[in-house]
């Protein structure tokens, strides 16, 4: 009897056994092997396989040893009896097919771009459960049939019995068993999306609604063979009642864009491809659906479609019903008002902000100017994407969209109105409630990437990010990426945080843009201030948002700047201060005129006060530097070095085990008074002199 052997991929050693699970007739001989001599690549270099994986991932890796590899992917032997409907589940899963591609190692991609590797699936209406692998080298040819699959698992969970017959050098056997592969090829498609494979070895985003849909316009519209699908098929789909819930999600997915993708042919009762035209009008459509890309998404994500026609720019809204895409109910926002309408809602916009003056505890009209520009950049935030786009484009480097930024953070200490003001945002964009997110659901469901991978144009609006946010591994990842890499149409993010404490890597602060709201509401005067603010959000609506964009897109189409890299805000300024002229109005004298440096100035506040209170640590040198002892400051240690983050990363030079800074930066940046600079510079001259 031969040794106990789980699986033809198993390598482990187990204890022997009165039964061989895994049957092995070599040469029609039974025979013990390892998988490793089985898949000998010492003497094959070529694998040609018709079988079920599990990954497909697994097998390239395991089989990344042969100079070429063509596998033709089969069904599940659970999915035999309903198999017609796996090249559906398989063509319209684009998730699992590049999440695939991003999985594979640099060198195996780099194989299937020189057509040395291929993977297929069999085509709709065909089912394949053949077991076939043909092996090929310069000492001859292997070809193995039988019943076992290459899967990474198949025997772990319980025996299972299988099957297999080696044949070496039989040439007939191969050649007949070669033209059956050939065969069963003509009945499938190509796996990895020919997009994919016509660009880069890179990864790509497996969410990204303008590439998907892309792929699905080439591969409904472009196929050679017009696909059919039939009423039973579409109904199988969703009636699978054996499989876990999630995947029950990802087929009702697949189900929603063949819906959009294909039309009902009467006369032969199945469903075809639409035409090319009603394939264009479907995209906005096709988009929402990918953009959904998981149930805890769906469940957090409270916020108003906002869809951007990319034939005129302008913004339109759609609505879902049950988890279905509505697809005839895209309404217009963008749209003209007349003056007085306009004037209605700037009046309406200035009572919101002088509840910040009336029930506040200072009058301070520069917390009113960074209240109206949380509104100014919530106005653009639908376009920043395309000013980002544009402005790589200009300037030739992905990296520039960094310049503009997808994040703008409002942080105040309790009870300064931050919450209120995101709430009145949500409201002025079209919300009905307040729609922002909080911080602690979002984080446990890890959705943020979700969102920003969606095309809904209307920004993410979170209250109370909690500050490892900014100082953690996935905050920091997330934001590089957002800011540097994130292309095409998607959402920027306004959120809350609190100002105490708050500070940000330097390779953070450079990417969002900071508003801190000094003044805080009056306690005494919460029952008057909760009541004006509740009457004043009552009233707002979204339409001096639909002006706004009506005018924005008028700007874009018509070839005129609609954005500005060193004030990212700039053409909304224009915008609303032509609102006044055209209403009659004066002009507020807290309208945000330029750019907020709040972190900067709270960087620069806190080291000129350390620098007064601990003049001792430190200690100026003749080389144009300073070293400073920062264990001399108060507070522990996480607090000491957080100041750092404060300090203009051109300015340092050390920061472990010591700080070191550049002595006329830090003094510049500090922005010393009078006395102090004379002071520093007879210092300054002494050292020159020495």
């Amino acid at each position: 009897m031969l040794d106990y052997q789980t699986s033809l991929f198993e390598e482990e050693e187990l204890p022997k056994k009165n039964v061989s699970y895994l049957h092995i007739l070599k040469d029609m001989k039974p025979i013990q092997m390892t998988t490793k001599e089985i898949f000998d690549t010492d003497n094959y270099q070529e694998l040609c396989a018709v079988t079920y994986v599990a990954s497909p991932t697994y097998f390239f890796n395991k089989t990344k040893d042969f100079i070429k590899v063509d596998l033709v992917m089969g069904i599940d032997d659970s999915r035999v009896a309903g198999g017609f409907t796996e090249g559906l589940l398989t063509k319209f899963n684009y998730e699992v097919r590049l999440n695939f591609w991003n999985e594979l190692d640099q060198d195996i991609r780099s194989k299937f771009l020189k057509e040395r590797c291929s993977i297929r699936y069999a085509a709709n209406n065909v089912a394949i459960h053949s077991k076939i692998y043909l092996l090929k080298g310069e000492k001859g040819t292997r070809c193995i049939i039988g019943s076992a699959n290459f899967t990474a698992n198949a025997f772990e969970s319980r025996p299972q019995f299988e099957d297999i017959l080696i044949f070496d050098n039989n040439q007939e056997l191969y050649n007949m068993y070669m033209e059956r592969f050939k065969e069963l090829k003509t009945f499938t498609d190509d796996f990895i999306p020919e997009r994919i494979k016509r660009g880069t070895i890179e990864q790509v985003l497996v969410n990204d609604p303008e590439t998907i849909a892309e792929i699905i316009r080439d591969e409904t519209l472009g196929t050679k063979i017009k696909f059919h699908i039939t009423e039973e098929q579409m109904e199988e789909i969703s009636l699978v009642p054996e499989i876990k819930n999630s995947i029950r999600e990802e087929n009702e997915k697949v189900k929603q864009i063949i819906e959009l993708v294909t039309k009902r042919d009467n006369k032969n009762g199945v469903r075809v491809p639409v035409s090319k035209g009603q394939f264009e009008k479907k995209i906005p459509a096709i988009k929402t659906v990918i953009s959904r890309t998981n149930k805890n998404s769906q469940d957090l994500d409270l916020r108003k479609m906002l869809i951007c026609n990319p034939s005129n720019n302008l913004l339109y809204t759609s609505f879902q019903k049950e988890n279905e895409v509505q697809q005839n109910e895209l309404i217009l926002v963008s749209k003209e008002l007349e003056k007085e309408d306009i004037k209605d809602r700037l009046l309406l916009l200035h009572s919101f902000i002088d509840a910040y003056k009336t029930f506040t505890l200072k009058e301070d009209p520069r917390n009113q100017a960074r209240i109206y520009e949380v509104f100014l950049y919530g106005f653009m935030s639908a376009y920043l994407w395309k000013a980002r786009e544009h402005y790589a484009l200009h300037e030739g480097r992905e990296g520039s969209r960094r310049d503009i930024s997808p994040f703008l953070i409002i942080a105040g200490r309790s009870m300064s109105g931050k919450t209120t003001a995101l709430e009145f945002l949500g409201r002025l964009l079209g919300g009905n409630g307040p729609n922002f997110i909080s911080y602690e659901s979002l984080k446990s469901a890890n959705t943020l990437e979700d969102f920003f991978e969606s095309e809904n144009l209307h920004p993410i609006l979170i209250d109370e990010i909690n500050l490892s946010f900014f100082t953690g591994k996935r905050g920091e990842r997330i934001i590089k990426f957002v800011s540097n890499q994130l292309a095409g149409k998607h959402p920027v993010l306004i959120g809350t945080t609190n100002a105490s404490g708050f500070n940000i890597p330097a390779q953070a602060t450079s990417r969002i843009y900071y508003l801190q709201i000094e003044n805080t509401f009056d306690k005494h005067k919460k029952t008057e201030s909760s009541a004006y603010l509740h009457n004043i959000l009552q009233q707002v609506d979204n339409k001096l948002f639909g002006d706004f964009t009506y005018r924005l897109s008028n700007r874009i189409i018509n070839d005129k700047k609609f954005y500005d890299p060193k004030d990212n805000l700039t053409v909304a300024r224009e915008i609303f201060r032509n609102y006044y002229k055209i209403c009659g109005l004066e002009v507020p004298n807290y309208f945000p005129n330029e750019p907020f440096n709040d972190y900067d100035d709270r960087g620069k506040l806190i080291w000129k006060e350390l620098f007064r209170s601990y003049k001792d640590a430190f200690e100026i040198r003749s080389d144009n530097t300073i070293s400073i002892k920062i264990e001399n400051f108060s507070g522990n240690i996480k607090e000491r070095q957080t100041k750092i983050n404060y300090l203009p990363i051109e300015c340092i030079i050390e920061d472990e085990p010591v700080l070191v800074v550049k002595r006329d930066i830090f003094f510049s940046f500090i922005d010393l008074d009078n006395g102090e600079r004379n002071i520093f510079n007879k210092i300054k001259k002494l050292f020159s002199k020495s």
